[in-house]
């Protein structure tokens, strides 16, 4: 994972995919593995499970650890 000021870059595995409604747009949230550290993301298209993927985009939410 890499990550510079509010922008990241995630090369992971997708270990779940389901569909969900937010504001009438059907989007994923897919569960990725990377790192050793899953991570949830919201996706235009399903992923396959297990299959290897690279995202770049905007960071926002909150940690809970």
């Amino acid at each position: 994972m890499h990550i510079s000021k509010d922008r990241y870059t995630v090369i992971g595995r997708a270990v779940s995919s389901a569909a969900v409604n937010l504001d009438n747009q059907e989007l994923f949230s897919t569960v990725l593995e990377t790192e050793g550290v899953n991570l949830a993301v919201l996706l235009k298209d399903k992923v396959s499970e297990g299959k290897r993927i690279k995202i770049t985009g905007r960071m926002v939410g909150y940690y809970c650890g």
